[in-house]
């Protein structure tokens, strides 16, 4: 199991279940699955990101190495972005992750490295 705190790029994972938004099942990338870790970074700042800027603002940092991984921006691709950021509750423990996902739209699986499928 992995989430936004041990999550290393490369990392090839599941869709979480619905009651574990912030946790998910790792697999090998050449297994079946919905997603791939293409970035993770700490968030700087002290206190709890507050305010749709700050959430976008973090979650748009998720775009260029989409574009990386995908080798196409996220408008063309068929993939989509998904970002893992810490929750109010996760924040107190001192969570300070956000990891950038890319995935299937839907819930179908894809083996092997997304890099170049965008």
């Amino acid at each position: 199991m992995a989430d936004a705190e041990t999550m290393k790029v490369g990392d090839c994972l599941d869709e979480p279940d619905e009651e574990e938004l912030q946790s998910f099942q790792t697999r090998p990338c050449s297994d079946p699955r919905q997603l791939e870790v293409c970035q993770a970074f700490p968030i700087e700042q002290g206190s709890f990101p507050a305010g749709d800027a700050a959430w976008e603002s973090l979650t748009g940092a998720c775009l260029p190495p989409f574009g990386e991984i995908t080798g196409t921006t996220r408008e063309d691709s068929s993939l989509e972005s998904h970002p893992v950021t810490p929750t109010r509750e996760s924040w107190a423990f001192g969570h300070r992750t956000v990891s950038c996902l890319v995935g299937q739209p839907t819930p179908e699986s894809v083996a092997g490295s997304l890099p170049g499928k965008g």
